[in-house]
């Protein structure tokens, strides 16, 4: 029982029982869903999409606060700097149109997966890039991880949540950007 949880009571957790008799019914991958209790494996997935979308938001937003860092150790002036932002814009559009397709191929999973990797190796190789233009390469790829991320992130969580608690759990997991901020 996870009675006083932010979810709600334990009777909202747990789908009502289906009388099904001696035989088999067929259900819907909905009905299925609604089915199956709100347990561990969801809780560490919300905890784990949340820790992902919260990271996303930390990397945008530390990016502006490295500025003046970044300008200094190029010897740039705030115009060049500036489009370390914009390539890391760019690439979260096409990182989100790339992952977000090959999600439906391969599953949101390994794309998930795939995307929390690139953004951290890109995110360290950036701190480690001896010149700006090796910098700009890496900030693409960080951006092109966090598309990723942000294209599957709510996808993989709602797949496995119980429809009559979705709206709920959708809010809560919005608010892991908040806590990266």
């Amino acid at each position: 029982q996870v009675g006083g949880s932010m979810v709600g009571s334990s009777s909202e957790l747990h789908a009502p029982p289906v009388a099904m008799g001696c035989g088999r019914r067929e259900v819907s991958l909905e009905e299925a869903l609604d089915l199956v209790p709100w347990g561990r494996f969801q809780w560490l997935l919300f905890a784990t999409c949340g820790l992902g979308y919260t990271t996303d938001t930390i990397e945008l937003l530390l990016l502006s606060f490295a500025f003046p860092g970044i300008r200094e150790e190029f010897g740039l002036d705030n115009h060049t700097v500036s489009w370390s932002s914009t390539i890391s814009n760019v690439g979260i559009m096409v990182g989100a149109v790339g992952w977000g397709l090959l999600s439906d191929y391969v599953g949101r999973r390994l794309v998930f997966l795939s995307s929390v990797s690139l953004t951290f190796a890109c995110g360290l190789l950036s701190a480690l890039c001896p010149t700006f233009p090796l910098f700009l390469a890496a900030r693409f790829g960080v951006g092109a991880g966090i598309g990723g991320n942000l294209a599957v992130d709510f996808a993989l969580f709602m797949e496995f949540v119980p429809g009559h608690l979705r709206q709920r759990v959708m809010m809560m997991l919005t608010m892991w950007g908040v806590f990266g901020v």
